[in-house]
């Protein structure tokens, strides 16, 4: 791609970009949100046309106009939004178009299946190829979507944010293919926010910032501080914030659970969550995590077992009932979870707290916008998104805006599904911070991530799931990849 360049009104996108990407090589694309990695994309893609440029492939100049056009050119573009038939097959969701014939002419459902079933293997997923998609979960929806674009047979394979929704398991898995596709000589354009993977899997990084190209570096010889301080113009020092103090003294116990079982999903758990730290659970996808955040917060009804809250008896039968007690939760999510994503920022921000700025049941305008302009100046937001529709913010700043909701009500207890997903690293920093400072003000804060140097790098306390069950604790000064992923896994440990 030669000197490309993309205007819409009042923004320019994209400003005379070039990017080049060598047969069998992983060529990374990196950039805070709003650098142009997206609609660089979606013009490859063909969603899209440059306002200026020129695109070639093996040499030869391409006019790509749709993305039927773009498909038929070899282009593959697995987008971080999951473009899936929710009330199809994993199956049929597969090989849609290219659906498995009898002699009759009449669809082999079961072919289709056991071929479905043979895809997803490739990524350890073992689940019957007949099953709707509505009835998985997120990761496993993101999975299908690699593999469907995986299974046609393309020179150029884009990846946007392929690993946002996977465990640190499924993608290697995914690294696997990567590079089976690069020793096929298929040239793979990989974005994402994960500075680890990037380094793990890419030959050459490409940096954006503000819409133009700032830097292309080789990625055995350049360092993640080099790349980061390329992607947002300075020095970020201490990613994760300074650990907090460990005077056991100030550590109160604000919620403990025991026993608490919810069939096939987690069993006895016993847990105990302090004001002054940091308490992250790990664990791989389906190892009942989210279920148990779901289950505090109210939505889910254990089976047995007992909540206690400020030393309290706790019986989270609704989240209106967990908000009253002093319980908030950011789900893993945001778009269909956490957001109203037909409303503005201020809507969104102040839809928790709406008794606090009402009057006689009337919502006060006045009141509000102060409310929600001052929320705003804590969270790093700009004051002019205030009105605007949160569908326009970029993934870290929606993140903001379902933290902030949060925030304003100092809860006494703070869950958080996945905070980062998803965000780039210039966010993180700001939603580390926020998180810290929640921490040190009180608030009991639980952290669930497959990051695995977030987990590190955040917990004070780490606690370890595997198969619905607490398999152990480590201390945030002692945790290494090796001994949580040993825990996660089952597998002993690597010296």
């Amino acid at each position: 791609m030669e000197g490309i360049s993309k205007s819409y009104p009042g923004v320019s996108a994209l400003k005379n970009v070039s990017l080049s990407v060598n047969s069998g090589e992983v060529m990374a694309i990196v950039g805070e949100n709003g650098a142009g990695k997206s609609t660089l994309l979606k013009i490859l893609a063909g969603a899209e046309s440059a306002d200026v440029g020129e695109i070639f492939i093996q040499g030869k100049k391409v006019e790509i106009k749709s993305p039927k056009n773009s498909s038929a050119l070899g282009i593959k573009v697995i987008y971080q939004e999951l473009n899936l038939a929710n009330h199809l097959t994993i199956a049929e969701n597969l090989f849609v178009q290219r659906e498995f014939k009898k002699r009759l002419g009449t669809i082999n459902y079961r072919k289709m299946n056991e071929e479905a079933e043979k895809v997803m293997e490739i990524f350890g997923l073992k689940v019957p190829g007949n099953t709707l998609v509505e009835n998985l979960n997120i990761a496993h929806k993101q999975l299908i979507e690699i593999a469907k674009a995986l299974a046609d047979d393309a020179r150029i394979v884009v990846m946007d944010e392929p690993t946002s929704s996977l465990t640190q398991e499924e993608g290697k898995k995914l690294f696997q293919v990567i590079n089976g596709l690069r020793n096929r000589g298929v040239s793979v354009i990989y974005v994402s926010h994960r500075m680890q993977e990037i380094f793990e899997i890419a030959d050459r990084v490409t940096v954006l910032r503000d819409g133009e190209l700032v830097g292309v570096r080789d990625a055995r010889t350049t360092t993640p501080p080099e790349i980061v301080e390329l992607m947002i113009g300075r020095k970020l020092t201490d990613l994760y914030g300074s650990v907090l103090p460990t005077d056991e003294s100030k550590k109160v116990e604000v919620l403990k659970i025991e026993n608490l079982t919810l069939n096939s999903h987690y069993e006895g758990i016993t847990l105990t969550a302090r004001t002054g730290e940091i308490l992250v659970i790990s664990g791989l996808i389906g190892s009942g995590r989210s279920e148990l955040a779901l289950s505090v917060f109210g939505v889910l009804k254990p089976n047995s077992g007992e909540i206690f809250l400020d030393g309290q008896p706790y019986i989270p039968k609704s989240p209106r009932l967990a908000m009253k007690k002093g319980i908030a939760f950011v789900p893993e999510d945001r778009k269909k979870q956490g957001l109203f994503m037909q409303l503005t920022v201020r809507e969104n921000m102040s839809s928790a707290s709406l008794r606090a700025i009402s009057k006689v049941f009337m919502l006060d305008r006045k009141k509000d916008s102060t409310f929600t302009e001052i929320q705003s100046k804590d969270l790093n937001l700009r004051s002019s998104a205030i009105e605007a529709h949160v569908g326009t913010l970029s993934g870290g700043n929606q993140q903001k805006v379902v933290l902030g909701r949060w925030i304003s009500r100092k809860p006494r207890v703070l869950i958080l599904d996945e905070p980062t997903r998803g965000v780039d690293i210039s966010a993180k920093s700001d939603l580390y911070a926020l998180i810290r400072g929640m921490a040190k003000n009180g608030t009991a804060v639980i952290v669930i991530s497959s990051d695995l140097m977030e987990v590190i790098g955040l917990g004070d306390r780490i606690l370890v799931m595997r198969e619905g069950h607490l398999v152990g604790e480590i201390d945030g000064s002692e945790a290494t990849e090796s001994n949580v992923m040993a825990l996660a896994t089952g597998v002993k440990e690597m010296k």
